[in-house]
């Protein structure tokens, strides 16, 4: 911990003279194919593109400027839909030396290739942690998704997961987004993450995000037209919803859930600061292209979803260190520095950790705040006792 902290400081004094360090996260759009029609992305209908094999992207990941790479996270579209995504997790497990967490995010229709991969990990599933979309416990989460049945899909996958996770010992959870349709459900999916052992994470559904086409820097809008009223409803339904005990014993006993938590807590606090306050705070240092950086399925190597059409290069067609520390690389990390600045969740969730900015906010909130105290030490102590 204390070189990782050392890592990220000195990651953010070299990004003050433009200057980037080894990456500490990937984000590989994996597939931009997709098997659901969500209603808050639009990625199933992108044109379909190259995908680099499992073994071409084992390559890259073995790169010397990848040596302190300590998060991949596998998005797409559909990962699953790679059927040969457990062989990309096993190369990237023996040529990643720093690997601490392999990431993915799922649909959830497709229980048994997530089981597959799970189970083909073996002791290295620890490594994992898999975030199943559900988004709500009946229909509602059929329609968002635009697939009959999807509800059920997501919750065999999530038992089949809970399941695993007894044995397996690996971070498991709910990713649920917020919409107007489905601000009751946000307790129930809750208690159904409690009752599986499960963790539970939710967001408001943006019109800005990294499943969009047209995402692009700018403020925070829901996806769909809110009332003030809803906004709020939502954020005290959030601050029950991780005041539970359960999702308090949950950080107490995994430190994935407890930064996931506090990234959770972080980004919905810049969300309700966005939408009700006329704050844009917090605002992390953007560390895209010094500290972490995308990749799509083909290998182009970008900044985020904002900046999805400034490429610094292929790491197929050329050695990622030689892409990492050329011109072009250079070249977009001025556009970042002169950026204006999201709040794109999945791209901002990286920055938050990577620029340290999360340090003193924690420690601010734990401060002055008397409920999040209770949240992140009560729970902890009443553990320990």
């Amino acid at each position: 911990m204390i070189r990782t902290l050392a890592d990220i400081a000195a990651a953010r004094a070299r990004r003050a003279f433009g200057r980037p360090s080894p990456p500490f996260l990937m984000t590989l759009n994996i597939t931009n194919r997709c098997n659901a029609r969500c209603k808050m992305c639009d990625i199933h209908g992108w044109p379909q593109s190259d995908e680099l094999p499992a073994a071409r992207l084992g390559e890259i990941v073995r790169d010397p400027a990848l040596s302190k790479l300590e998060v991949v996270r596998v998005t797409g579209g559909e990962p699953f839909l790679r059927d040969d995504l457990p062989e990309f997790f096993r190369l990237a497990t023996e040529r990643a030396p720093s690997l601490r967490f392999f990431y993915v995010t799922t649909n959830g229709l497709l229980p048994d290739r997530a089981a597959e991969l799970v189970e083909s990990a073996g002791s290295l599933a620890r490594l994992l942690h898999i975030q199943v979309s559900l988004d709500a416990l009946n229909d509602v989460h059929d329609e968002a998704r635009g697939v009959p049945g999807a509800s059920e899909r997501a919750m065999e996958t999530l038992r089949r997961l809970s399941e695993l996770k007894k044995r397996l010992g690996f971070h498991a959870g709910i990713n649920q987004t917020a919409l107007k349709s489905n601000l009751d459900q946000i307790e129930p999916v809750g208690r159904l993450a409690e009752s599986l052992g499960l963790g539970h994470s939710v967001f408001l559904g943006a019109k800005n995000h990294e499943g969009k086409t047209d995402a692009a820097p700018g403020g925070f809008e829901t996806q769909e037209d809110m009332t003030r009223a809803e906004i709020e409803s939502f954020y005290r339904s959030h601050a029950a919803a991780k005041g539970s005990p359960a999702a308090a014993r949950a950080r107490a006993l995994s430190a994935g859930a407890f930064l996931r938590d506090v990234s959770e807590d972080y980004l919905n606090e810049g969300g309700a600061n966005r939408l009700l306050r006329g704050k844009s705070e917090p605002a992390p240092p953007c560390m895209a292209m010094f500290a972490h950086f995308r990749m799509s399925p083909g290998g182009d190597v970008f900044p985020c979803s904002g900046l999805r059409g400034e490429t610094a290069g292929n790491a197929a067609a050329e050695p990622f260190s030689s892409l990492w520390r050329g011109p072009r690389a250079d070249a977009v990390r001025r556009k970042v520095l002169s950026c204006p600045g999201c709040w794109i969740e999945c791209d901002i969730n990286p920055s938050v950790f990577f620029s340290g900015a999360v340090v003193p906010w924690f420690v601010r909130k734990a401060a002055s705040d008397k409920e999040f105290r209770r949240r992140y030490f009560v729970a902890a102590r009443d553990r320990d006792d």
